[in-house]
């Protein structure tokens, strides 16, 4: 598996994660228990929002089976690069869901790994902030968690810290 295809994958969710708006009408994150993980408002979450929403090893096993599966099928049909790559840094994450979703091949390798675009796109927000924010609280100790977002996929990172470095690697996106 090409570490460069599955890298690829990666631009839209980080534009998801950073490009969060600072409404207070912003979406609730979608839960487990609404039909499939879909129910996504179309307005653009906060960092707050993506902070809830919750980390599971079974989303992050789902998340690196999909990411396993874009890079296999990008080596027959490129089109899954363009659907998975990065739009524009404006584009709302209803458009990277919209994006992924006209691609039927990229929707096939998340059905098929039991994730629907917008769960694809929440657990890269939720991964990549929870990682980020991880990475400068390990760095300075003076560093504070930003107010109102939660602590618990900082807690699940840690706690699952070998786990998740493994099915990742396993997937080709780390070393």
């Amino acid at each position: 598996m090409s570490t460069r295809a599955a890298r690829a994958f990666l631009p839209a969710a980080l534009a998801a994660s950073l490009a969060c708006s600072a409404r207070d009408d912003a979406p609730a994150p979608p839960t487990d228990d609404q039909a499939g993980m879909t129910a996504v408002s179309t307005a653009d979450p906060t960092a707050i929002d993506i902070s809830n929403y919750e980390l599971t090893m079974d989303r992050m096993r789902k998340y690196a089976g999909a990411i396993k599966g874009f890079s296999a099928m990008s080596e027959e049909d490129s089109s899954v690069l363009t659907a998975m790559s990065s739009g524009s840094a404006n584009e709302s994450t209803a458009q990277m869901v919209a994006r992924i979703e006209s691609s039927p091949v990229a929707m096939r390798v998340l059905r098929d790994n039991g994730l629907t675009a917008s769960d694809y796109v929440w657990i890269t927000a939720a991964y990549i902030q929870a990682a980020m924010t991880q990475g400068l609280l390990e760095a300075s100790p003076e560093a504070k968690l930003p107010e109102g977002q939660s602590s618990r996929n900082l807690e699940f990172l840690k706690a699952n810290q070998a786990e998740i470095e493994r099915i990742l690697r396993d997937a080709g996106m780390t070393q």
